[in-house]
This record gives C-alpha cells, sequence and structure tokens, in this order.
C-alpha cells in the first residue's frame, strides 16, 4: 500500500541458519531472542545437538529453504560450497524471503542474487561480503533499493580486534 511502511517486526517470523559452528550458534541465540521461530540445516552437526541448543533440525535444506522468511548463511568457503547460494538455491526460497550473507562473498553467485532480487522473487538481501573484495568496480546490483551492503568490519572494534588477538 502506497504510504505504508515496508518495515516489520522479527516476532513470529522464521529463520533458516546454515551451518551451525561459532558463528552460527550465535547468530540463532540472537534470532531466538527476538521470538523469531529458528531452524538450523548443518550436515556436520548432529541434528540432537540442534534440537539440544532449543532449535529445528533441518534436515533437508530446501524444505528449510521454502519455509524461512530470512535464510542467514554461516559456513566456510571451499570446493564444496562456492557458488552454491546459486539460482537454483535462490529458486527454493520463500517467495519475498530475505537472504543475509556474512559468511564469504564466494558463496553467492552474484548475477543469480541480482535475478532474484531485480524479479520480486526475494524481498530484500543483506551482504556484508562480496565475490570479489575489494570492490575494484561497481556492481549493477548496488542500484537496487532491496539489496544492503555493508563493509565486513563487524569485528573492527576495539573490543573485536582485541579478542582476535588472544584467540
Amino acid at each position: 500500500v502506497r504510504g505504508q511502511s515496508s518495515t516489520f517486526e522479527l516476532g513470529g517470523r522464521s529463520v533458516l541458519v546454515i551451518g551451525f559452528g561459532r558463528i552460527g550458534t550465535r547468530v540463532a541465540r540472537l534470532c531466538a531472542a527476538f521470538a523469531m521461530r529458528v531452524m538450523v540445516h548443518d550436515p556436520y552437526m548432529p541434528a540432537g545437538t540442534i534440537r539440544g541448543a532449543g532449535y529445528e533440525a533441518v534436515v533437508e535444506r530446501d524444505a528449510g529453504l521454502a519455509e524461512a522468511d530470512f535464510v542467514t548463511i554461516h559456513i566456510p568457503a571451499n570446493d564444496q560450497t562456492r557458488g552454491s547460494v546459486d539460482a537454483t538455491f535462490l529458486s527454493r526460497m520463500k517467495p519475498g524471503a530475505v537472504l543475509l550473507n556474512t559468511a564469504r562473498g564466494t558463496l553467492v553467485d552474484e548475477a543469480a542474487l541480482e535475478a532474484a532480487l531485480r524479479s520480486g522473487h526475494l524481498g530484500a538481501a543483506g551482504l556484508d561480503v562480496l565475490r570479489v573484495e575489494p570492490m575494484v568496480q561497481g556492481l549493477s546490483m548496488l542500484e537496487l533499493d532491496n539489496l544492503v551492503v555493508t563493509p565486513h568490519v563487524a569485528a573492527s572494534t576495539a573490543e573485536g580486534l582485541r579478542r582476535m588477538a588472544w584467540d
């Protein structure tokens, strides 16, 4: 509706956390604090461990993609995962869902993401990593209103840098 806010509350929304390592577990905890339904997909983590932490274990990733209002990626980039967020992955996401990638830019096929955003299949995306960093040429998807891009600097606080020095 014209003039009406397009914002919404997180409470009652569903999130699929892909990757339940150190960061994924923390993100799941934060999402639960906002009263979100938290689903977790991690083929390397026992379902009992995920359930024991208080979250729904999603064995079949595509089933979670179809249900989640938000999909947040927390996996390493390697030969098996590079480019895994491709047109097929994005097409299996719930229409209007939001993709968040704070892991590695090489996980996402940026052309496929741009197409999904332009078509309206995805409601929005938030990235703090890109395929090529630092960005040497502009990306056409940066003109989109349903894309937020931030620098990958979350740990660049005084406290974060101190923790990195000790870990």
